[in-house]
C-alpha cells in the first residue's frame, strides 16, 4: 500500500474525522473500509472501536501508531497564525486553569442552567479532572496550543434534565454556529431526545449514523478560561483550516461533549464525538456559580 503524504498544514481534527469515517465504514461492513484495515494490518474486532481506526489512519500516513502521528501534527499546529499569536499561552493562563482544576476536584455535582430553560445536572464524584493551558513542561503530559480550559468526565449512567442550546452556540466538529434552538433531554447520563428544527435534525442524524448508542452519552464537561479568545472568530475563518479553539476555550463559557471519552479516562469508546460550546449558560459546581454567559464569577478563578 502506498504511504499517504501529510499536507503542509495537517489538521488533527481532519485526521480524527478520517478515523471516524473509516470506523463508520467498517461498522457498516463497507468493503473498501474493511480492505483499508487489511492493507495496514489492522484486524477489525467484532465491535471495532476508534483506537483501531486511528491506528489504521496512522499507518496509512507511515506512522507506527496514532500517538506518533498526533505528535507530528501537533508540532505543525492546527489553528491560524493569528489565533496562535493572540492565544499564546502565559503563566497566568496556566495558573487560572490550575486553580479551576483544584475547584473541580472538590466537586460532586455539576449543574447547567440558562434563561432559555436549561436545567441539567451531572455527577462527577471521583472522576478525573483535566486542564489544558496551551503548553507542557512535564514528561508524558499532552496539551493543545491554543487553549485554556478545565473539564471532567461525569460519571457514566448519571445525569438528568433538559439542555437547550441557543442560536449562536457552536457545534463541533461541524464548526458552525447553530441557527435554531436545540432541545436535548438527558436521562441517566445520555440524550434520549433531540428536538428542534434543522440543527436538531442534523445533530441527531449525525449521531444515529454511527449506529452506536454511546454517541448519545455524556462525554466531558467544563468551562473556558481564555480571556483573549473570540467567539465570533469562526465567522471569519475557513472551517476546514481550523480546530476552533476560540469557541471551545472562551472565557466564562460552557463546553459540553457527547460520545467518546476513553481518550480522557472515561469508558465510552465509540467513534462518535461532538463538542458544543454554549455562550449564554450558567455553570455551577455543586451550588456555586462559576461561569455565567462569558463571565467567571469567583475572584480566585478570574
Amino acid at each position: 500500500m502506498p504511504i499517504r503524504e501529510l499536507p503542509a498544514r495537517p489538521n488533527l481534527e481532519h485526521l480524527k474525522k478520517q478515523a471516524r469515517q473509516l470506523l463508520r465504514g467498517v461498522l457498516q461492513e463497507d468493503a473498501s473500509a474493511v480492505e483499508r484495515f487489511r492493507e495496514v494490518q489492522v484486524t477489525p474486532a467484532p465491535a471495532a472501536r476508534l483506537a483501531q481506526a486511528q491506528l489504521g489512519i496512522a499507518r496509512e500516513y507511515g506512522f507506527d501508531n496514532w500517538a506518533n502521528l498526533k505528535a507530528q501534527v501537533g508540532a505543525l499546529s492546527d489553528d491560524p497564525v493569528e489565533a496562535l499569536t493572540r492565544l499564546f499561552p502565559t503563566v497566568e493562563d496556566r495558573a487560572r486553569v490550575e486553580r479551576g482544576m483544584e475547584r473541580l476536584k472538590k466537586t460532586k455535582e455539576i449543574r447547567l442552567e440558562s434563561d432559555s430553560g436549561t436545567k441539567v445536572t451531572f455527577n462527577m464524584t471521583g472522576r478525573p479532572v483535566i486542564g489544558q493551558y496551551g503548553y507542557t513542561d512535564e514528561p508524558g503530559r499532552w496539551d493543545h496550543w491554543p487553549g485554556a480550559f478545565q473539564y471532567t468526565i461525569p460519571n457514566e449512567g448519571f445525569g438528568d434534565g433538559l439542555l437547550i442550546m441557543d442560536p449562536g452556540d457552536i457545534w463541533y466538529p461541524a464548526k458552525r454556529f447553530l441557527t435554531t434552538p436545540v432541545r436535548m433531554q438527558f436521562e441517566k447520563g445520555a440524550v434520549v431526545s433531540i428536538e428542534g428544527g434543522y440543527d436538531a435534525f442534523m445533530i441527531k442524524d449525525y449521531i444515529e449514523g454511527w449506529k452506536d448508542p454511546e454517541g448519545f452519552a455524556i462525554s466531558h464537561l467544563g468551562w473556558g478560561s481564555h480571556p483573549r479568545a473570540l467567539w465570533n472568530s469562526l465567522a471569519f475563518q475557513d472551517p476546514l483550516d481550523v480546530i476552533g479553539q476560540d469557541g471551545r476555550t472562551m472565557y466564562g463559557t460552557t463546553l459540553i461533549a457527547l460520545g467518546e471519552n476513553a481518550t480522557f479516562g472515561g469508558k465510552h469508546t465509540t467513534g462518535c464525538h461532538q463538542d458544543f460550546a454554549l455562550r449564554r449558560h450558567r455553570f455551577f459546581l455543586d451550588d456555586e456559580l462559576i461561569a455565567d454567559a462569558g463571565k467567571i464569577i469567583p475572584k480566585d478563578l478570574q
